[in-house]
């Protein structure tokens, strides 16, 4: 049970001592338990959270769970982040939600009465407005890989296990949100929308991880092209003749992947491309505070099952396909209205031209 105590507007919530999180994949075979949670979590919920009530302006998180213990945790958990918080405590509900609103993310969980989260999840994606929405799967009863590989099948973004660790599971939430609103962001520039049609790239800057990849079948299973590379300054010059996704080693030749990551996120220009970090080990606080902070979508630990990073990364391929296409489309037209004002000047030119040899004709 939770205990909680009354702090002024908002409340401190006493966790039990093994809310960990673990991931579906993170550890291949082996699920190794990650460090626990502080047991004092003080956050200040906004009244928008407590009650699921849908604000303008704001990123939208759908919470989907059929516990109100589980939902009350995830707005505990969540609440201090400045994010619109809507829950559902059934499939149906979350697939309306879903179809009138647009989310960031949706937190889903497995179990539930009626339809249970994989069918939840299909309904979901059968949606206009939902096919691309981020999915994360949460189980308390987790199985085998095969159910995770499930999960990922039906487009899942992550498959994570109850108990869970508080750091890690806000950090994912927190790049899901950053990367909706860089994405937002780009498609307001727009004035239309197009499907891309070029094959994605993929930088690999890890020793040894790109070869395991290709001989996978990436290419040819994902449709992209990977590139490898094992330093900072290699790393940062693929970035700049343009990749779709960057895979970083923690630590590399020159330096570590932070440095990239951070590199990436504080250029415009790059901004929205989708970093996944690998580390050596199971990654401490330190490391996931790190990875989050310089803007990951995930931060993962070796040996990679390789099988459940390829869902992971088709996922986040998806989103950015979009946003390159727009991106394109936006460069189109700058360039048709360039073409329209040079145009627009010649025929200024001209017609001044015509009114001079008027006039010298009288």
């Amino acid at each position: 049970m939770l205990t909680r105590v009354a702090d002024g507007p908002g409340k401190k919530i006493a966790f039990p001592k093994r809310w960990r999180l673990s991931s579906a994949g993170t550890h291949g075979r082996r699920m190794m338990p990650w460090a626990c949670a502080p047991q004092q979590v003080p956050v200040s919920i906004p009244t928008s959270s407590r009650k699921g009530h849908m604000e303008s302006g704001n990123v939208s998180i759908l919470l989907v769970d059929d516990s109100p213990d589980a939902l009350e945790l995830y707005r505990t958990v969540l609440g201090d982040l400045g994010l619109n918080l809507i829950t559902a405590q059934n499939g149906e509900e979350a697939v309306r939600l879903a179809k009138e609103n647009e989310f960031a993310a949706i937190v889903l969980d497995i179990q539930m009465p009626g339809i249970d989260g994989y069918e939840t999840a299909i309904r979901i994606r059968s949606q206009e407005k939902s096919r691309q929405t981020p999915i994360i799967f949460v189980t308390g009863n987790y199985k085998d890989e095969q159910s995770a590989a499930r999960g990922y099948a039906l487009g899942a973004a992550d498959y994570i296990t109850k108990p869970f660790r508080v750091d890690a599971f806000r950090g994912k939430i927190q790049a899901y949100a950053e990367l909706f609103r860089r994405t937002r962001k780009v498609i307001e520039q727009m004035r239309n929308a197009v499907p891309g049609v070029e094959r994605e790239r993929i930088l690999v800057a890890h020793s040894g991880l790109g070869p395991l990849l290709k001989s996978a079948g990436w290419p040819d299973k994902l449709g992209v092209e990977i590139f490898e590379c094992n330093s900072v300054s290699e790393a940062i010059e693929w970035v700049k003749k343009g990749v779709d996704l960057v895979i970083l080693g923690a630590q590399l030749s020159d330096g570590n992947g932070f440095e990239v990551a951070r590199f990436i996120r504080q250029n415009e220009e790059y901004a929205t491309l989708p970093i996944i970090i690998i580390t050596g080990q199971s990654p401490a606080e330190e490391i996931l505070h790190q990875g989050f902070e310089a803007g990951a979508v995930d931060v993962l630990a070796m040996p990679v099952n390789v099988d459940i990073l390829r869902a992971k990364v088709q996922a986040l391929l998806s989103q950015f396909r979009q946003i390159r296409s727009l991106k394109q489309q936006y460069q189109e037209i700058e360039r048709l209205k360039g073409e329209i004002e040079s145009t627009r000047k010649r025929l200024l030119e001209i017609e001044s031209e015509l009114d001079r040899l008027a006039s010298l004709a009288v």
